[in-house]
């Protein structure tokens, strides 16, 4: 079985070498030749599978993060960006950033997604913090008779139910991610 998986990579090695050949031949001053060399890099890629995005040079890009919440925001761009349920990337002697393998485009892409998300997920991570220590208070009979504070909470703001959600949203665990060593 090991000897079958080791002719396989070969193979898809070798495919993967002959697909950057052709890859260099669009390069070409000839229209007709480019032209040529792009339809049989498409068929070939076809034939054996190989996505060819997976042509292009890939390095380690780092990220900085500052929260547990931001690392997730920065895992979800990632799996957008790469339409990938599994996440691979290394971890750093720093414990606020991390590594993904990715061609320059994906990075740039990544980046994008998560300084424009970024602020607004802030926002609304905020927003979420304040009507749940409202709640809290609320359920545990916090408040003096003549609080301003609990005159914030609406009427048919249902405790219980919010309570369930945040104790489900703290159990969540992705179980797609894993950690490259």
């Amino acid at each position: 079985m090991k000897r079958q998986y080791e002719k396989f990579k070969e193979k898809k090695r070798m495919t993967k070498e002959k697909l950057k050949k052709i890859q260099a031949l669009m390069d070409s001053p000839h229209l007709g030749e480019r032209q040529a060399a792009k339809e049989a890099l498409h068929k070939l890629a076809e034939k054996h599978n190989i996505n060819l995005e997976d042509l292009k040079p890939h390095s380690w890009y780092s990220f900085n993060f500052f929260t547990k919440f931001d690392k997730k925001l920065l895992f979800q761009c990632y799996s957008k960006v790469l339409q990938v349920n599994k996440i691979a990337y290394r971890k750093t002697g720093n414990t606020r950033k991390i590594k993904f393998e990715l061609t320059q485009e994906q990075y740039d892409n990544i980046m994008v997604l998560y300084n424009l998300y970024l602020p607004i997920f802030k926002k609304e991570l905020e927003e979420l913090q304040s009507v749940g220590a409202q709640a809290f208070f609320s359920k545990n009979n916090l408040y003096g008779p003549t609080s301003e504070e609990h005159s914030n909470i609406p009427n048919d703001f249902n405790y219980n139910l919010f309570s369930e959600l945040y104790k489900r949203s703290k159990n969540i665990v992705n179980p797609n991610q894993r950690r490259i060593k």
